[in-house]
């Protein structure tokens, strides 16, 4: 083999070995997280979450390894025109929580540049599956995956699903994948991944598993 064919080859090795480490690369820097939880059929989808850039934000709970927000109070803000019930039920979840655990997580509504944006969207359908009824959305930084930097909730239709306790169920359920919780299969489980109907549904607050999941992480 010449000379010129064997420098040939090298160079061809190198190009591919540069074109291989620049291709992972910008796939690193295009991911996103995905954390959907599906069940068929379910009304409610699970969370989605997206890295971006932190906000420069001090966190508050750095003892923490788990994903948690970097403070209290958290704002929120209807960012679309909302049926006046679907709204009220929003509301008195966020302050079904902060009861649930002991004013720990707190919540205020802002007019501006909200963590937590709510959007009330036209009813949505899919095949094989009932109507969802409401899904989640988290974004996360970059730097650090178990910071949450913002959250979204899409809540479909005009009806809202209220528990025999008058629990906002829904609502609570939707605002806790937000903090990082995955449906389950308890139906005695707030993360109960199917939609109760009202009868059925005799929970009275959050789950002790999940109450102090929280309270280890925003107690510190």
């Amino acid at each position: 083999m010449s000379k010129r064919l064997k420098l040939l080859l090298i160079t061809l090795n190198i190009l591919s070995i540069l074109f291989l480490i620049f291709s992972v690369y910008f796939l690193n820097q295009q991911k996103s997280i995905t954390g959907r939880v599906i069940s068929n059929p379910n009304p409610e989808k699970s969370i989605t979450g997206k890295l971006i850039e932190n906000q420069e934000q001090v966190d508050e709970f750095s003892n923490t390894t788990k994903i948690h927000w970097s403070h209290m109070p958290l704002t929120y803000k209807f960012e679309t025109n909302c049926p006046e019930k679907r709204e009220i039920e929003m509301r008195k979840a966020f302050e079904q929580l902060k009861q649930d655990t002991g004013f720990l997580l707190w919540f205020k509504e802002t007019k501006t540049n909200p963590d937590i944006s709510i959007y009330c969207k036209e009813s949505q359908w899919e095949k094989w599956k009932d109507e969802t009824l409401a899904d989640a959305l988290i974004h996360l930084d970059k730097s650090n995956k178990n910071l949450i930097i913002k959250g979204e909730i899409n809540l479909y239709g005009q009806q809202t699903r209220l528990c025999k306790t008058g629990y906002p169920r829904l609502e609570v359920h939707e605002i806790l994948h937000l903090f990082g919780f995955r449906d389950v299969g308890d139906m005695s489980s707030v993360m109960f991944s199917y939609q109760l109907d009202y009868q059925d549904c005799k929970i009275k607050k959050i789950d002790k598993d999940i109450e102090k999941a929280l309270k280890e992480i925003y107690s510190s």
